[in-house]
């Protein structure tokens, strides 16, 4: 942790005696991320922790977010969702399913899946009866596949009823995708295992053991199908030559592993992980946590040639890692993850990057820290995502605020705090001192009012 110095202006302290904070009924602002500390000083009380706004209680919205792909304001009516969305698949026509831990959508029960229509209202027709948390989502052209913590259902895209189908005790699966009259299954979680299975009935069409193993396999984390070629994204390594790292390929028709399509090469350190991918027309996008692809600086995020396997020269240069992406019908990508900036200007956790790797004027009327994990596109282009809980609007606040302790009131001081990147996204400004005029807080810092402090 670095301790930094910040000298406040007497300006903007409280005019009004301070208050005792326990003696308010509530307090009435939010953070959209966690508040690591308080101090009440001269009639002021600060707040500190990891958080890029602060907005009245009521700007809190629950786990779904649909966002304009021009503006990123966040919709109004769309449906309230009461616990976390982890899961999203747009359902081609303009809606889109949802899986996570809820149990009610604007106050009606929905336990863990449900269907949103393309008019923001909920698909009242589809009651599936799932028996936990849903984790992944996937539409087949006759199914719509749901692991849960214990299986993988397969259910009626229209109506959620369960339909017969072998493979329905897998357990561990690492990712799912699927293609035409099958689903490929990359699992158990902590093996090198694919296998394609009948979409229609879940018998078994080929299985591919890929030769992995602790150490130097740590998951399979995301599929893409692009014509004959099932793309594998995840934390791997494997020597020889060629050396297949973080990416590989394996025919779609057969399982057989690819050995000519290798992007990163055996240049990629141990710590480099491929956690997202996405594709468009003959283009892979690639987000995850590393700082190369094939030998060329890439931080992040990535675009791959899928016929050669070559790096492309998109870069939008995320300074952490990206959890989650998606590239929408009219080729723009949104990057989610735990980053702050991204092509050198801030966006906290949320940015969007046009075709050619140029950072788009999007920026989100709602973020949050508090486990955003997932994000979609619909047909239309509008934006989807999955959190825990949001703030919409706000004021912008890096890290830091200051309001009156007799009455609340957000006060205009607003200190630039930038949180070093590549910390855990919790962490943020953990502790608070004052004396006289000036403020002192710990925090594991870049910069402070864009003067470097490390």
């Amino acid at each position: 942790m670095t301790v930094c110095l910040v000298t406040t202006s007497l300006a903007l302290q409280a005019t009004q005696p301070a208050a005792d904070p326990a003696s308010q009924s509530s307090f009435p602002w939010v953070t959209d991320g966690p508040v690591g500390a308080l101090l009440e000083h001269n009639g002021v009380l600060y707040v500190g922790g990891r958080f890029s706004r602060v907005a009245p209680a009521t700007n809190l919205v629950g786990g779904l977010l649909r966002m304009s792909p021009t503006s990123g304001e966040v919709s109004a009516g769309w449906p309230v969702v009461n616990q976390q969305v982890t899961a999203i698949e747009p359902d081609r026509t303009g809606g889109v399913y949802i899986g996570g831990t809820f149990t009610t959508i604007d106050g009606a029960p929905r336990g863990y899946l449900a269907h949103i229509l393309s008019n923001g209202t909920l698909d009242t027709g589809f009651t599936p009866a799932l028996s936990g948390p849903v984790s992944q989502l996937a539409l087949g052209s006759t199914r719509l596949f749901v692991r849960t913590n214990f299986s993988v259902a397969a259910l009626d895209p229209g109506t959620g009823a369960a339909q017969a189908w072998s493979q329905a005790a897998l357990l561990d699966v690492g990712a799912m995708r699927p293609a035409g009259d099958r689903l490929v299954i990359a699992g158990p979680l902590r093996s090198g295992y694919l296998a394609a299975v009948s979409e229609l009935n879940g018998a078994t069409l080929w299985t591919t053991d890929l030769g992995f193993s602790a150490p130097t396999f740590g998951g399979i984390n995301d599929l893409r199908v692009s014509g004959s070629r099932v793309i594998v994204g995840g934390d791997f390594r494997r020597a020889g030559a060629p050396a297949l790292n973080n990416l590989l390929a394996v025919d779609l028709a057969t399982g057989t592993l690819d050995l000519t399509w290798a992007p990163f090469g055996d240049a990629s350190p141990s710590s480099a992980r491929v956690a997202t991918i996405d594709a468009q027309g003959t283009t892979l996008y690639i987000g995850g946590y590393f700082t190369s692809v094939g030998g060329q600086p890439r931080q992040h995020a990535a675009a791959i040639d899928i016929p050669t396997g070559a790096v492309l020269p998109w870069d939008p240069r995320p300074d952490s890692a990206v959890i989650d992406l998606a590239v929408a019908p009219d080729g723009n990508v949104y990057l989610l993850g735990v980053f702050q900036h991204v092509a050198g200007q801030r966006r906290p956790g949320l940015a969007s990057v046009d075709a050619n790797g140029q950072l788009r004027p999007w920026v989100p009327g709602a973020s949050s820290y508090r486990a955003a994990v997932a994000i979609g596109v619909t047909a239309d282009n509008s934006v989807l995502v999955g959190t825990e809980s949001a703030v919409n609007g706000g004021s912008v606040r890096h890290n830091l605020a200051a309001f009156d302790a007799s009455n609340y009131a957000l006060l205009d001081w607003a200190p630039v705090v930038d949180v070093a990147p590549d910390v855990t996204p919790s962490l943020g400004v953990g502790a608070i001192a004052a004396q006289g005029t000036s403020l002192y807080f710990a925090a594991p810092l870049a910069a402070v009012n864009g003067v470097p402090r490390s």
